[in-house]
């Protein structure tokens, strides 16, 4: 892996192809989009914010040209991937001049709340939006799986209520995800045990703690559940604790000599378990918030 790391690294048109390579793979491995765009933020974080955005404006033009030649629109392709690729630009440029990870992903969370309001301030009624989309893309899988036409619409429903708020959160964690991907890689070039120590001991700030419950409270309130801004505002934020939740784990982890099956199965049982793992992942991150697990263990031997 370092080896292919080091060919990315080599130069801009390596980087160009890699990005390129993984968009392209992404068409048939949906994880590959966050492989692209961790290229971008390596060559951000490794080499400075003039040679990410060459590669990020380079990749963009490519990309174009080889949707015309597949004889699709080429926005189909380049805005999932141009969003993705400015945040993790952005987000490469922030943490090399020497933000912590937090204050890395606290400004992309920020970015995903844009994305929410964006679709309340562009589209008349979002929900209505989502639902005749919805209802194209899976009628003929709706019919295969033999639901009547009650259920059908009350799935294409429930789906379209919530989609403002999943696509915002989606994207958040896709960069988060690029983000840390990135600081592994360059962990990996240098060396060094940066990524686990960042990761470990990421917590956000406590201001997030106080706009959790003032967005639940409303969205509890609505007569509508899911239908306002402020349900999938907090839906958003649900991410955000989600990711201190499994670093708290991984802290654990390190902590008390886990072997590495258990961070295993804790992710299999987080995706197995949605939503409501994340609901308990969340919640965990929301406490670790304010009783800081990770401090209160320190001066703890393992044996404790």
């Amino acid at each position: 892996m370092k080896s292919l790391l080091n060919w990315i690294m080599q130069g801009r048109l390596q980087a160009i192809l890699a990005t390129l390579i993984s968009i392209c793979s992404a068409l048939v491995f949906s994880p590959m989009l966050i492989a692209s765009a961790a290229i971008i933020a390596l060559a951000t974080l490794r080499n400075g914010m003039r040679e990410g955005l060459w590669v990020l404006l380079a990749s963009l033009l490519s990309l174009a040209l080889f949707s015309s030649l597949l004889a699709v629109s080429p926005w189909a392709l380049l805005l999932p991937a141009g969003w993705l690729w400015l945040s993790a630009w952005s987000s490469g440029w922030l943490l090399r001049r020497g933000r912590s990870l937090a204050g890395t992903l606290e400004p992309a969370m920020i970015g995903a709340w844009l994305l929410v309001g964006l679709q309340f301030l562009l589209l008349d009624a979002p929900t209505e939006f989502w639902r005749g989309l919805i209802a194209n893309l899976l009628q003929t899988q709706l019919d295969a799986l033999l639901l009547d036409q009650a259920q059908q619409q009350l799935l294409i429903s429930t789906l379209a209520t919530w989609m403002p708020g999943a696509i915002a959160a989606s994207w958040f964690m896709l960069s988060s995800s690029a983000l840390l991907l990135a600081l592994w890689a360059e962990a990996t070039l240098r060396e060094t045990h940066d990524f686990a120590s960042a990761f470990q001991s990421l917590r956000f700030s406590r201001s997030w703690l106080i706009i959790a419950p003032l967005l639940l409270i409303p969205a509890l309130l609505s007569e509508e559940a899911g239908a306002g801004i402020t349900s999938q505002l907090y839906l958003v934020m649900v991410t955000l604790f989600v990711l201190q939740a499994l670093s708290l784990v991984h802290h654990l982890a390190r902590h008390f000599q886990i072997k590495r099956f258990w961070l295993t199965g804790t992710y299999v049982l987080l995706i197995l378990g949605m939503p409501f793992s994340l609901n308990i992942a969340s919640l965990a991150g929301y406490l670790d918030g304010w009783w800081d697990f990770r401090a209160r263990l320190q001066h703890k031997p393992p044996s404790q």
